[in-house]
């Protein structure tokens, strides 16, 4: 990630541009370039955030352009939400205008939040049923709260499975990009600093991502060489658009 915090890795995400133009973008109320370019090649932009698209402004800068975007996903929980953006997604992938082009935005916000849904198994144990960030500290035993933070990752996994398989079923999985990335990462005390969570410093445990991208008749390989979301738009633009 280009950073450390939500609003700047969304940011360079999809600008592609260091994040510190954010102010200048909110003023103007600029949408990013690959949504632009979208647009005039007249895709079709299925959004659906499980966080909020206001706080951080994402409607007044990367989705400005974006008409009637919701901005808010009604749930009593980040799981819950989760859960709720698949599947709607799913449906208005079954509904789009299958003569145009579509590109979709989900993001998931359980890994954020701590969250899995009501009885979920939680296969890392033991976890901290109850996330009390006054208990952190230096000597903290940090185990709970990472299997807390795995399971979430874990769940949102599923989901990413479930749409996975929707595009195989639809028979979209063979000539669609799929970029599954993060907006920061998470730090667990890693470096014995007591730094917990993102937005605390710039070491390699609050801005590494993953970065997993499915493109269509390329061969399976790993790159082992240092990237960043900086790279995606200009990608994209280049190679997937016209």
């Amino acid at each position: 990630s280009a950073s450390n915090s939500t609003r700047a890795g969304i940011f360079s995400l999809f600008y592609g541009i260091p994040p510190n133009y954010w102010f200048s973008a909110l003023a103007s109320q600029k949408p990013a370039a690959l949504i632009t370019a979208l647009q005039q090649q007249n895709y079709q932009l299925g959004i659906f955030a499980s966080a909020l698209l206001t706080e951080p402004a994402f409607d007044k800068t990367v989705f400005a352009s974006v008409p009637k975007l919701r901005v808010r996903t009604p749930g009593n929980s980040a799981a819950e939400r989760d859960i709720r953006i698949t599947e709607e997604w799913q449906q208005w992938l079954a509904k789009r205008d299958p003569q145009q082009p579509f590109f979709g935005f989900l993001f998931y916000d359980a890994p954020h939040g701590y969250s899995t849904p009501t009885n979920y198994p939680n296969p890392f144990q033991p976890d901290w049923k109850e996330v009390n960030q006054m208990e952190l500290g230096p000597d903290f035993d940090k185990t709970p709260y990472l299997n807390r933070y795995r399971n979430a990752v874990h769940f949102v996994d599923e989901q990413l499975q479930r749409v996975m398989a929707d595009l195989q079923a639809k028979g979209l999985r063979e000539n669609t990009v799929v970029i599954i990335t993060a907006d920061h990462g998470e730090e667990f005390n890693d470096n014995g600093l007591n730094y917990w969570g993102h937005n605390g410093n710039f070491t390699d445990s609050q801005t590494h991502v993953p970065l997993l991208i499915l493109w269509p008749n390329e061969k399976p390989r790993q790159q082992d060489g240092l990237t960043s979301h900086y790279d995606i738009t200009s990608t994209l633009l280049q190679q997937a658009l016209d």
